[in-house]
């Protein structure tokens, strides 16, 4: 959820609603998307958005009223909870086969877990 709430050139909030709210939302990766978040004028001085992204990472929103540009935010989106099935396990091929394997021998596996979106979970997530 996102709020913006409408002030005057003194700080204080607007205490009615009627202006024209604009929020993008834009991701900062490998490749820029950019959103439009619907807004919701609540007749009070503020005004509600909600949002949701399938990709975790480094976002940007950027906010106007009546067209004045209220500035740039940046926000950073984490991956959601792990899902296990999503999740994937690699090594070499060889570790896939029935073998045979050799006891004192090294093995090298790699765990790469996701949430419901695959997005990557890293440590401390």
């Amino acid at each position: 959820e996102l709020v913006v709430t409408a002030r005057d050139t003194y700080g204080n909030q607007l205490v009615r609603g009627g202006s024209f709210v604009r929020v993008v939302l834009r991701s900062e990766g490998m490749s820029v998307v950019q959103s439009e978040i619907g807004i919701t004028d609540n007749d009070d001085g503020t005004y509600t958005g909600f949002f949701q992204r399938g990709s975790a990472g480094n976002y940007t929103i950027q906010a106007s009223i009546d067209g004045l540009e209220l500035g740039v935010k940046a926000l950073y989106l984490q991956a959601g909870q792990l899902v296990l099935i999503n999740s994937l396990v690699g090594g070499p091929v060889s570790m896939f086969l029935a073998g045979p394997y050799v006891a004192g021998e090294a093995s090298f596996l790699s765990f790469t877990f996701r949430d419901e979106f695959f997005n990557t979970r890293y440590q401390g997530e």
